[in-house]
């Protein structure tokens, strides 16, 4: 299936990005609500921020890798949920949904601690931080 044309840009492949990467990046994009399962049921919250990285293209299926800043209004503090889509040949795209971790920051930051304690963590960190501006 040839890719989908982007309606801005009648000339240029759509397929590169789903829509919510470009959304988030065009950051004109509203909080929107957010529905996550648990074992408790489904919560519900706000999408306040979204960072969105290309993944791997596993048998010409490119996954894209997600980062949400979640607000439940029941919650003393925000959540993070890191989870992926796919973007499927016939031109879907897929919420891995049952894929996700969703946790509150506190969390994260005990999750980042830890693996900030093993040898090849670390410096995986480092390498993604920018470097410090002089």
């Amino acid at each position: 299936m040839p890719p989908r044309r982007s309606r801005r840009n009648p000339g240029s492949p759509d397929d590169a990005r789903p829509r919510r990467h470009r959304e988030t990046h065009d950051r004109s994009w509203p909080p929107r609500q957010v529905h996550v399962p648990g074992r408790g049921g489904t919560r519900h919250g706000t999408l306040k921020d979204r960072a969105v990285a290309v993944g791997s293209n596993t048998r010409g299926v490119p996954y894209y890798n997600v980062i949400d800043l979640i607000e439940f209004a029941d919650e003393p503090e925000p959540w993070v949920r890191s989870t992926y889509y796919r973007h499927l040949r016939n031109g879907r795209i897929n919420f891995a949904w049952q894929y996700s971790i969703c946790e509150p920051v506190s969390s994260w930051e005990r999750l980042m601690a830890v693996g900030c304690a093993t040898p090849w963590f670390r410096p995986l960190i480092a390498r993604a931080l920018p470097a410090p501006v002089a």
